[in-house]
């Protein structure tokens, strides 16, 4: 574990043992958590199965490119979404309602943020690259399952929110998910997963049984065929802000996101008619049913 969310100058504790590190170029903390990563691979016997838990700052503020990915994406273009700094928030939760427009000054330091996010990732993908090569090398690519994503997604203007990463908006609650296990055949696939799949799914793969307690589903059948049975909801939760105003519970279903806020406000967007959420059609009389369907959906998944 590591002491902060810095590039540099942080601490490692290595099984109990407290290492700093500086601002040397070698100290960059990408670069150090991917070279003990690639030497935890090669130090184990070939036949010995093995977990690795590889988890960067990067892209987390403060955005710290490696040395030589500084300015790579100076030109990049600005996120201009049609959502971004939305003008007219008038359906929305009070919440958001009560957002200002974002200035000129604060597009500049989120567009020079954005940027930077983007050389930082730079170094991230290099470190997976180093992982994959040492997994080949050591012959474990065979059978070795790999899973790439995030813990949350972030806002870079959208509906007027600036690097907020608690929110029920899809650029929120909607990370890569990525998945590679020997003999499958590449495919997209919509399911809705989630990450508290990952621990039935790390112990099916290691022919352990699921934890007890656990939400999740193990992803392993749904990767092999496509066409096995899956949830249709995933119960979206915020409860921990203090604000009635912000906690929310909400589901997200291949096609609707419906939210409720603790102080009464409702949210229902079509994400196949209104994908950037600009529309909230939680009080048409015509969605009368659906949210009285998508409400008895979330109160089930609440109660699990």
């Amino acid at each position: 574990t590591y002491s902060t969310l810095q590039y540099y100058n942080f601490d490692i504790n290595d099984n109990g043992t407290v290492v700093h590190y500086g601002t040397a170029t070698a100290d960059y903390v990408t670069d150090v958590l991917t070279n003990r990563a690639v030497q935890f691979i090669q130090g184990s016997p070939p036949r010995q199965p093995i977990f690795l838990l590889y988890t960067p700052t990067a892209p987390h503020g403060p955005a710290t490119p490696a040395p030589a990915d500084i300015g790579l994406y100076a030109s990049f273009p600005n996120w201009r979404p049609t959502s971004f700094n939305e003008a007219d928030v008038s359906d929305k939760p009070s919440w958001i309602k009560a957002l200002p427009k974002i200035t000129a000054s604060q597009m500049t330091t989120a567009d020079a943020f954005h940027r930077s996010q983007l050389e930082t990732l730079q170094g991230l993908d290099r470190g997976v690259a180093a992982i994959v090569a040492a997994l080949q090398q050591s012959d474990r690519w065979s059978n070795t399952l790999i899973v790439f994503l995030s813990d949350n997604g972030l806002m870079w203007g959208e509906h007027r929110l600036v690097n907020r990463k608690i929110c029920a908006y899809e650029e929120c609650i909607r990370v890569p998910f990525w998945v590679r296990a020997p003999g499958l055949i590449a495919r997209t696939d919509t399911s809705l997963v989630a990450n508290i799949d990952l621990a039935p799914t790390i112990a099916a793969w290691a022919g352990l049984p699921a934890p007890v307690g656990v939400n999740g589903m193990n992803l392993l059948p749904l990767i092999q065929n496509p066409g096995t049975a899956w949830r249709t909801a995933l119960l979206i939760e915020h409860l921990g802000s203090g604000s009635t105003a912000t906690n929310s519970s909400g589901v997200r279903t291949s096609r609707h996101l419906y939210n409720e806020y603790e102080n009464g406000n409702k949210e229902l967007y079509d994400l196949v008619t209104d994908p950037l959420q600009l529309t909230n059609v939680a009080s048409k009389a015509s969605n009368a049913a659906l949210v009285a369907s998508l409400k008895v959906t979330l109160n089930a998944l609440k109660l699990q």
